[in-house]
């Protein structure tokens, strides 16, 4: 707020995709990371102690996209809890999460490569 970017819209915004963020966070991605044999990144091949778990290819912001577009939803019913904003709705929780997991590929990244990577261009 103090640069005049925060705007209420925004903000919500933000809130919105982060409550799908940390619905995935214990699908698929749980799976990838419990099963990793090594913390060396796919891509520079060295070793980190905190990898960051990737969305290779499809971004999580594009997936999140063609989610909503297709379900043309409009309200996205949220809530906070534990410091992480959560969706209410649980059936669309569980839509997103099966539409997620169908169509993710993950990568074990170094934050350097990761940040490199960018959004793959989307």
């Amino acid at each position: 707020n103090i640069f005049g970017q925060y705007t209420d819209e925004k903000n919500n915004k933000a809130n919105k995709i982060s409550s799908f963020r940390n619905a995935i966070s214990n699908t698929k991605r749980a799976v990838f990371y419990s099963n990793l044999k090594s913390k060396n990144c796919e891509d520079c091949g060295k070793y980190h102690d905190k990898p960051h778990i990737d969305h290779y290819k499809i971004s999580f912001k594009q997936i999140l996209e063609q989610f909503l577009d297709s379900k043309k939803i409009d309200n996205i019913p949220t809530y906070y809890r534990d410091s992480q904003h959560h969706i209410s709705d649980n059936k669309l929780k569980s839509d997103f999460i099966e539409y997620h997991d169908e169509l993710v590929t993950y990568k074990l990244l170094c934050p350097e490569c990761n940040i490199g990577h960018g959004t793959y261009g989307y």
